[in-house]
This record gives C-alpha cells, structure tokens and sequence, in this order.
C-alpha cells in the first residue's frame, strides 16, 4: 500500500506553515491499534493496543491517547452493522470514546455510499438517519463521512494537528 504524501494534497489537507508545527508533526508517531487489519500509512507508526479507538498518537514525547483518538469504519457494510446487529457493542465503544476529549469517528465512505448500501436490507434509512444523529448528540462523539481512505487518513491527520495546537501549545 502507497504512503500518502500530504504536501501533494492540492491544499485539501495542506501541512502546517508554520515551521516549528511541522517540525512536530514530522516527527510525530502516529499509534495504530493492533487489531486494524488495514490501517492507514503514516510517516511513524507504532501497533499497540489501544483501549479505545483505532487512532492516536505520539507528538513531542506527549502520548495523546488521553485527548485525542478516532475510530476508523473502512465500509458502508461495516457501518450498517453498528446499526443492526452489533449496536449493543458500538454503542459501548461509542460511551467510551466520549470520555475522551477529542474523540471522533470517521469514515471512509460518504453518506450517498451508505444510503446505497442501504437499498435491498431489511433496514430502513430512516433508522440510519436516526441512529446517526442519537449517536453524535447522545455520545457527543462526531462521525465524518470523508468520501475516500485518502481523504479519511487526511482527516485524521488535520485533526490531529488541530489537537497539537489546543492541547499542546
């Protein structure tokens, strides 16, 4: 799998200007839990087991496991499943991601690929719709829909940089 050059992004996730954040960020190590079985490429990248989430990191020595994680949902399929037959356990994960300051979810699919998936199950999209806005205000955890793997592991790289900013400087 290619590594993800985030200085040839055409300014969608660009890096930081300022020298000293990038100097940061370069060095930054990006943890991955052990369970992903494709887990996005970052410059640095340790596998451990994360308590919660996929995603966090390692930036200027300060394990951010505390204050930042994200959750990664590879497939429309993957996440019809937390509505179903798995919500019991998601809804736990979902409880524990809201005890984290800077928790998030985000997909790699857009909402017009799940609301696709959707057709010809034995589920409505109204449910859908309804889970997804209960989940975000009851948990207080956001889902993003980034459309792409690319876009998703930008995402999580621009929201990580935004964390190093508010909670480490």
């Amino acid at each position: 799998m290619p590594r993800i050059d985030w200085s040839r992004q055409n300014g969608r996730f660009a890096p930081p200007r300022e020298k000293w954040m990038q100097r940061l960020l370069d060095d930054a190590v990006v943890l991955v839990d052990e369970r992903e079985q494709e887990p996005w490429e970052f410059k640095h990248t340790r596998r451990v087991r994360l308590e919660v989430g996929d995603y966090s990191a390692v930036v200027a020595g300060e394990d951010l496991r505390r204050v930042f994680v994200v959750e990664r949902k590879a497939s429309p399929s993957e996440f019809l499943e937390m509505v179903g037959r798995e919500r019991e356990r998601w809804e736990r994960e979902l409880l524990a991601l809201g005890g984290v300051p800077h928790a998030m979810v985000i997909c790699e699919f857009s909402l017009q690929d799940l609301e696709q998936e959707t057709l010809g199950r034995k589920i409505a999209l109204a449910a859908v719709w309804g889970s997804l806005i209960s989940w975000q205000v009851c948990y207080g955890v956001p889902i993003l829909f980034a459309g792409s793997r690319e876009t998703a592991a930008g995402a999580f790289w621009k929201a990580l940089e935004l964390v190093v900013r508010t909670q480490l400087f």
